[in-house]
């Protein structure tokens, strides 16, 4: 028997913090919030077993990326608040191109607040497990398998044999949905993963809002429609992209999350 519990932290951003680092870009600092950003934490382990180093923790990230110093900082943030050791710490980040870059970015208006950010994730993925930990509980698991085409490959190639970003309707795209259920033992959700390949690049240099882009719809959908915290699990994106993509209407990225978040759903209350 396995116990599961969840635990979320908020990692939203201050207004002003250099936004995105999209060369085409006419702002440097985010001007707004679309939604938050955050950490979801999924902490599982063998029923009655309080070892800590025998529980593993899945962590879901809202950033782009994460360089290796950073990757350390919560994998040691974890361990010194709850024990688990750093070996069993699976750090998933969403890739959204709608936050905060480290490193990677020519913008300096609000760059002095990219560090204390990144800072700040260790000791808030500490938060989330440790709020997961004290909702550990006897669950079961099961998972299920839908289709969604919210994406597309992005490497179309011209007359002249140029490859460039765009939509390529013919190229290989990977549209499989992947549902894992987790409830307790009475059948109330504690957590739903969805793993989906696509880039979080529908919105582009005109969006001036911090945003997780459609992974934050898709679990907002799933978590309205089934219950429990959703933890997405961004697959081998490579060369899949959004269908619509760079663009600043937040709507569409909405629409296209929310179709994602339909589907997972689905899946997941069809899931016995």
């Amino acid at each position: 028997m396995l116990a599961a519990g969840t635990g979320r932290t908020d990692i939203t951003p201050p207004i002003g913090i250099a936004h995105a680092g999209w060369g085409a870009q006419s702002h440097e600092g985010a001007e707004g919030i679309d939604m938050p950003l955050t950490i979801t934490a999924l902490v599982i382990e063998s029923s009655g077993n309080t070892t800590a180093s025998e529980r593993i923790v899945i962590l879901d990230i809202d950033t782009c990326m994460l360089v290796d110093a950073y990757d350390l900082v919560i994998r040691r943030a974890v361990n010194e608040a709850t024990g688990i050791p750093r070996s069993n710490q699976r750090i998933a980040y969403t890739h959204t191109h709608s936050g905060p870059i480290e490193g990677l970015s020519w913008i300096a208006q609000g760059s002095e607040m990219i560090k204390p950010w990144f800072d700040s994730m260790g000791p808030a993925s500490a938060k989330a497990v440790e709020e997961a930990i004290s909702k550990l509980t006897d669950v079961r698991v099961d998972s299920g398998a839908g289709h969604c085409e919210i994406n597309i490959n992005r490497r179309p190639v011209s007359h002249n044999g140029k490859v460039f970003t765009g939509r390529n309707p013919s190229g290989f795209v990977d549209h499989e949905v992947l549902v894992t259920a987790i409830d307790d033992l009475d059948g109330k959700p504690v957590a739903t993963l969805v793993n989906y390949a696509c880039h979080p690049t529908i919105l582009g240099p005109a969006n001036k809002l911090l945003s997780p882009d459609y992974p934050g719809s898709a679990r907002k959908v799933v978590e309205q429609y089934a219950g429990g915290l959703c933890l997405f699990l961004q697959g081998a994106a490579g060369n899949c992209g959004p269908t619509h993509g760079f663009i600043g209407e937040v709507a569409v990225a909405e629409w296209l999350g929310n179709r994602l978040g339909l589907e997972a759903a689905r899946i997941r209350l069809e899931i016995d």
